[in-house]
């Protein structure tokens, strides 16, 4: 079994085919919490009936235990679930866990001791599995991004075929369990804890505060060493109120992976020039990337202690390997570091959002194409004006983020230039090779003015007018879809997926997506707005106002991303109800144009044509009918230049098939139209950044 297997998709595949083949089995789940357990249960128990089983001998003291028992006792009576759910309660037995664990007290957290402690969870689970009788046995422990589902899936099967069972691989954190389960948690009233409760963990935990705590040197010390990269100027530490005003660790965390790549490329620059040793400058780099490793798999936190995701990376650097990584921040400052981090992340979602916008525009183009023939009223003023298609109508919303991707392209280009190596905002006397740097973070080129680059927010400002323009388009094609789905309008029907209802009205089925994208539009305008008010008024160069630029930044990334996300997940189920639009466009005279236009044809000025269609759009009126519906003896008492073609010619079809020219709804145009938009996301998906 390789550590790449992907199973979660194993068991989603065997879920299907229990599905085809109508079984709902049995399940003994292994339970090592009840908030482990809450996604786990609410996903699990739509396809089996299951039996929990609550058993963690490593707890301690044994009152957490019987806290827990009664925790996951509570959740499961209260928890809906598609198929009951059972419950049994394991025995407290500390002793086989230490004598497990003998030998290995010392090891560290997901070392060998887990191991040995999973080997007997699992072991007790598969005892109880087979007691009952059990289809299948699993546990949630695959749940948690500090445990290593190949390790337990491995042990699973091992110890399922000693007792003859069947083990259900799985592996909760590709399906985003851990946040669920957490989300889930708070909704029941459920203590999240994110560490092992063991003995050994906890001495390991308790040490390590410990020798933080020692590190502190007065009343004002709130930070373990290394904290903040600044201090031999001050006398007493921050007040604790100004720590929590300044500090920027809990939203630019998000940076840590940009913070860690952009200083492994400084580091391989220092040491190419000299500056630090080979040697020094691998053990930076081995430590950096362990400390990513750690960071990603959930063994290694970043906690709020820290000034600053610059300060987190480098203390924890520092704590690892020694005196060698207090030489990484040789020949830069957290000014140009924390521009090179914001640019790089900036660039990344410039890439995400376009990415997002051609999946949108692949789904408008496909539904462009499957109604070339779908007539329906073009409006202008909320009035119906002409017969148009919905292939047409769709194509226009297809130009607009067209424009959107072609505007990313131009940010990225305008964006990718490297500002590490600017210094705080001069520069500096070490010999760096800026274009070095720039080459390994595939930028096109170092920025040529230090104070611009340590201070540049334009990108963003860019970026964020951008997200403006995209909610804009997205705003009024939700305001469309909101409308058509009234039961005034019936053009679509969206689909229940992406629908919600009301409290207190049970007939409601609300547009709450496509209202959600259009109310998020005004958020975004605020995010661009307060970047450029902060901007407005910063001398060169670098300001502490320019940390505002992020919160704002991310929420606006964020919101676009999961708006365009979901809007196409709402498009691409829509139903639409063809012969109301059709209906529709036949009731509102919006071939009034064709019949002047055919007067025109026979002679009539256009000015007298116009007038005479008023006329008899007046007339129609009173009389209940369509143009269609005149009789030619009506058509003459309004002109003699009426005769028995004029059927034809305001014919909705024909009204629409008539308008050739480009850009126009006739079908060869459109034909043409969608063809093209094939080839212009088939040639964007294809371009190279950078």
């Amino acid at each position: 079994m390789q550590n790449n297997t992907n199973f979660q998709k194993e068991l989603d595949d065997l879920i299907d085919s229990l599905g085809r083949e109508g079984r709902v089995p049995t399940l003994l789940l292994h339970s090592c919490c009840a908030p482990c357990s809450s996604y786990v249960l609410s996903y699990l128990s739509n396809y089996f009936y299951i039996t929990v089983f609550y058993y963690n001998p490593n707890i301690y003291p044994e009152e957490e235990y019987a806290k827990r028992v009664k925790e996951q006792e509570r959740f499961i009576s209260e928890f809906p679930t598609k198929y009951p759910v059972k419950f049994i309660a394991g025995e407290y037995e500390p002793k086989d866990f230490y004598d497990a664990a003998k030998g290995l007290e010392h090891e560290k957290e997901g070392g060998a001791r887990c191991t040995e402690c999973f080997r007997l969870r699992l072991t007790h689970a598969a005892e109880k599995a087979k007691e009952l009788n059990s289809d299948y046995f699993t546990t949630t422990l695959s749940i948690s991004p500090m445990k290593d589902a190949a390790r337990l899936n491995r042990l699973g099967d091992e110890i399922a075929a000693a007792y003859g069972l069947k083990y259900l691989h799985s592996d909760f954190k590709k399906k985003n369990g851990f946040l669920k389960s957490t989300q889930i948690s708070k909704e029941y009233g459920m203590y999240r804890q994110n560490y092992c409760g063991c003995i050994f963990s906890l001495k390991e935990r308790e040490e390590a505060e410990a020798k933080k705590i020692a590190n502190c040197n007065n009343r004002y010390e709130r930070r373990p060493p290394m904290a903040t990269l600044w201090g031999g100027r001050f006398e007493k530490g921050e007040d604790d109120l100004t720590k929590a005003f300044n500090d920027s660790i809990s939203f630019d965390k998000r940076l840590f992976e940009e913070d860690v790549v952009g200083s492994i490329a400084h580091v391989k620059m220092l040491s190419k020039q000299g500056i630090i040793s080979e040697a020094e400058g691998k053990s930076i780099i081995d430590g950096l990337n362990s400390i990513k490793a750690d960071v990603e798999s959930g063994a290694l936190e970043i906690t709020d202690e820290y000034e600053d995701i610059h300060s987190f990376v480098e203390a924890t650097l520092i704590d690892r390997i020694g005196d060698a990584g207090k030489k990484m921040h040789t020949g830069r400052s957290r000014n140009d570091q924390v521009a090179l981090d914001m640019r790089m992340y900036t660039r990344k979602k410039v890439l995400e959002v376009r990415a997002e916008l051609l999946t949108l525009l692949t789904t408008i183009n496909k539904i462009s194409k499957e109604n070339l023939d779908t007539i329906m009223p073009g409006f202008t003023h909320l009035q119906k004006a002409q017969p148009v298609t919905l292939a047409h109508h769709f194509s226009a919303y297809f130009e607009m983020f067209k424009r959107d991707v072609l505007r990313l392209n131009d940010i990225y280009k305008r964006m990718n230039y490297c500002p590490l190596g600017s210094g705080a905002l001069a520069g500096t006397t070490y010999d760096l090779d800026r274009n070095f740097v720039a080459k390994e973070l595939d930028f096109y080129g170092p920025t040529e003015n230090s104070m611009d680059g340590v201070s540049d927010r334009d990108y963003l400002i860019e970026f964020l007018s951008a997200l403006s323009m995209i909610c804009m388009h997205l705003s009024r094609f939700s305001e469309e879809i909101i409308i058509w789905n009234t039961n005034e309008y019936r053009y679509i029907e969206i689909d229940d997926g992406f629908s919600t209802g009301s409290s207190i009205m049970p007939q409601k089925k609300n547009p709450d997506i496509a209202e959600l994208v259009r109310g998020k539009t005004g958020r975004v305008y605020g995010e661009l707005m307060s970047l450029l008010t902060t901007m407005k008024g910063i001398p060169l160069a670098y300001n502490k106002d320019m940390q505002e630029d992020k919160e704002l930044s991310f929420d606006a990334m964020d919101n676009v991303l999961i708006s365009i996300k979901v809007f196409n997940g709402m498009l691409s189920t829509l139903k639409f109800n063809k012969e109301r639009m059709l209906d529709s466009a036949a009731g509102g005279f919006t071939n009034a144009t064709d019949a002047a236009d055919y007067l025109v044809k026979k002679g009539m000025p256009f000015r007298d044509a116009h007038g005479v269609i008023g006329q008899m759009v007046v007339y129609c009126i009173k009389e209940g009918k369509s143009l269609n519906e005149l009789s030619m003896e009506e058509f003459k008492e309004f002109s003699e230049l009426f005769d028995e073609d004029i059927y034809e010619a305001i014919d909705l079809k024909v009204c629409v098939d008539k308008r050739l020219t480009i850009g126009a709804p006739g079908e060869k145009v459109m034909e043409d139209y969608v063809k093209n938009a094939d080839e212009f996301i088939e040639t964007e998906m294809g371009r190279k950044f950078p």
